[in-house]
């Protein structure tokens, strides 16, 4: 546990990170507490939903905390239901004292518990890993703390910023290993894939990944593959599997058992109103005009709904299972401008913090200055430079792989890509990495010229983001 001990060097960023982050939490808090505080009654999800809206994430960890159920997807999160269960029986029991619901303010503790770790340890990075000074160090994780979707991330009730913090500690921990020459364990390479692909499943690769990187080609040996990459799959499957039958399934079938009677009865209703009315009583020929009818009502339905924002995506791969979150039309081009390098890092100012699925905010949304699109140029740019200074480090090209799962992801099979920006702490982190490289490579005048544009970079994003955020949450 020593490694979670603050360094005296750290204590001073530390102490400024850990208020920043407080402050933040605080002002959600403030925002929903009048509602929230009071929501115990059996509807509480619907009162989450109907008042609580930041961008894309979802209230469901408050809602969690408040009458534990399996509410997340289970086969994008099979073990983050049971890990909240701790801070729903204590929320139960402070419940059952007071008659107010305390989620936000547990959640908040957890958020800014793991914020305030992934600052410290993508600080260590910098500093244990790159080898940076203290000065560069602070500066690059103010850096990240200053981009726009780190900073929503770490304040509201979503997996992101407990998915951020296990991805930086695996990477930090991966790096020592490969500096100092060591190797995972195989009982640390399991905890930290279960942890990671517990709270999202996708993220359980970079630990992979992590440990390929440090062990070497020792991880193919075979019961390296069975004890650390097969039982854990097979393991997450079948409690994935589990979860569903005992959770999800039974649900799922009343819902459908209900809805199917709402067809039947309506297609009774529409049957005795074509049958009454109908001049030639052939029963053929009125079962033929009842389905021609049924499909006009669904027709007429689709249409007054077309222009709905939950249906801004573009068309899948497939319409079956997974493949049904693909998208293969929505531009690239524009995602990669105005929302992987854009949104992420600084906010729009129009559709400030909208739900591309339940508000009317376009999924491709334009700076209206052009001091935006020059930070965010600078910002690829010295993330490029960066990658070429670092090209030959094993460290940065495991960051760069973990980048590269994330992309592959959500621009070339397009997952989540109409709100790429909102899964931007999984990758964000490789920004500055790779910078912390460009910056590794230069002394004297060059150096000093380069802090300070990072550091005025860093102040305007923090400015612009905090500032939008702010005037979000008290319109």
């Amino acid at each position: 546990m020593n490694i979670f001990r603050i360094r005296k060097e750290e204590r001073l960023p530390a102490t400024v990170a850990l208020l920043v982050v407080i402050l933040l939490n605080a002002l959600v808090i403030y925002k929903y507490n009048s509602v929230f505080i009071h929501n115990t009654g059996d509807d509480y999800w619907q009162v989450f939903l109907r008042y609580f809206h930041i961008s894309g994430y979802d209230p469901i960890t408050y809602s969690v905390v408040t009458g534990w159920t399996v509410q997340y997807n289970v086969y994008r999160h099979p073990l983050l239901a049971f890990m909240m269960y701790p801070l729903y029986l204590i929320n139960y029991g402070l419940m059952s004292i007071t008659g107010l619901n305390f989620s936000q303010y547990i959640v908040a503790s957890i958020l800014i518990l793991s914020a305030f770790y992934s600052f410290i340890f993508i600080r260590r990075i910098f500093r244990d890993v790159i080898c940076l000074s203290n000065i560069d160090s602070t500066l690059l994780a103010t850096m990240f703390f200053s981009f726009a979707y780190i900073i929503v991330s770490i304040t509201v009730p979503d997996h992101f910023s407990l998915s951020m913090f296990v991805i930086i500690f695996t990477l930090y921990i991966s790096g020592v290993k490969i500096r100092n020459h060591t190797e995972f364990k195989r009982w640390q390479s399991v905890i930290l894939f279960l942890a990671s692909a517990g709270i999202t499943l996708n993220n359980g690769a970079k630990v992979l990944l992590s440990v390929l990187f440090a062990n070497g080609k020792k991880i193919f040996r075979p019961l390296n593959i069975l004890l650390i990459v097969i039982l854990p799959i097979i393991f997450l499957w079948l409690f994935c599997s589990y979860e569903y039958k005992t959770y999800i399934l039974p649900g799922e079938e009343l819902r459908n058992i209900a809805k199917a009677q709402q067809i039947k009865n309506e297609k009774d209703s529409i049957y005795r109103i074509v049958s009454d009315t109908a001049s030639d009583k052939d029963s053929v020929k009125i079962a033929n005009a009842v389905k021609l009818v049924m499909k006009h009502r669904a027709h007429a339905i689709y249409m007054a709904t077309i222009h709905e924002p939950w249906r801004q995506k573009g068309k899948p791969i497939t319409n079956n299972g997974f493949l049904s979150w693909t998208d293969t039309t929505t531009s690239r081009t524009g995602t990669i401008v105005e929302n992987l390098f854009g949104e992420s890092i600084q906010l729009h100012k129009d559709h400030l913090l909208e739900d591309v699925l339940y508000f009317n905010r376009p999924i491709i949304v334009k700076y209206h200055s052009i001091i935006s699109y020059l930070v965010e140029s600078i910002i690829i740019l010295l993330f490029i430079t960066g990658i070429w200074f670092g090209r030959s480090n094993r460290f940065l090209w495991l960051c760069m792989s973990c980048f590269a799962i994330d992309m592959l992801l959500h621009l070339g099979l397009g997952f989540g890509i109409n709100e790429i920006y909102i899964m931007g702490p999984h990758w964000l982190f490789v920004v500055p990495i790779a910078i912390a490289y460009f910056i590794k490579s230069l002394k004297g005048k060059t150096l000093y010229i380069l802090r300070g544009l990072i550091l005025a970079i860093s102040c305007y994003l923090f400015i612009h983001n905090v500032w939008l955020y702010s005037e979000y949450l008290f319109k």
